[in-house]
């Protein structure tokens, strides 16, 4: 039996972006979460599909941690069952119209794996699986990827912006592997966008490479 499934999207200020990236989600699960971050005005509550459903959380600025850990354990009290697949992703990712059927049915069939994700930047052949602790361009892909949920991984909050994912990527390895899956990726339309327009993140992106090394020894 194929687990529930999930998709949770953090947004903030782009509506546009946000209706192809939910439109290209929400076919493919079962309900998705939109977690509107302080956008003005606010994302409307009921102009989407009927298997999504708007968060909306003030915080700013943004802890990504926060705002993933808070509906990673609103779904786990919904009690999905005894085995859950979430995708998080951002306001400006198009997920391909197959990646949740492959990215789960990869992630299900490595039974050891703890995160998996298609790769950051282009299609590969055959599935690997990281466990190495080190951080480079192999990795986990920081802006689309699922957990299956009953594993219980959750970010690290004293990582607010940058590092999160990362972060995620390293208990994931540690715990049996991110799993890389072949096939079409997902496609990031605005990488670095509010970090490189916002001083605050900026600031914020190097203090959370310095906590990241604090805690496994390497950026």
């Amino acid at each position: 039996m194929t687990p529930p499934r999930f998709a949770v999207v953090l947004t903030h200020n782009r509506p546009a972006l946000l209706w192809e990236c939910v439109e290209s989600v929400f076919p493919q699960v079962d309900h998705v979460v939109i977690v509107d971050n302080a956008s003005d005005p606010p994302v409307s509550d009921d102009e989407w599909p009927a298997n999504v459903t708007v968060v909306h959380d003030l915080l700013q600025p943004p802890n990504l941690a926060y705002l993933w850990n808070s509906q990673l354990d609103s779904i786990r009290d919904s009690r999905p069952g005894a085995e859950w697949d979430v995708a998080l992703l951002c306001d400006d990712v198009f997920m391909p119209s197959d990646w949740f059927d492959r990215v789960s049915g990869a992630l299900r069939a490595h039974s050891t794996a703890a995160a998996a994700s298609t790769h950051s930047y282009g299609p590969i052949v055959e599935p690997y699986l990281l466990t190495q602790l080190s951080n480079g361009t192999d990795r986990m892909c920081p802006w689309c990827f699922m957990l299956p949920g009953e594993r219980g991984l959750r970010a690290n909050e004293a990582l607010h912006w940058w590092w999160t994912d990362t972060h995620i990527d390293m208990l994931a390895r540690q715990s049996g592997g991110t799993l890389i899956v072949p096939g079409a990726i997902a496609t990031n339309e605005r990488i670095g966008e509010y970090t490189n327009s916002k001083p605050e993140l900026a600031e914020q992106a190097g203090r959370d490479g310095d906590t990241f090394q604090s805690i496994w020894g390497f950026r």
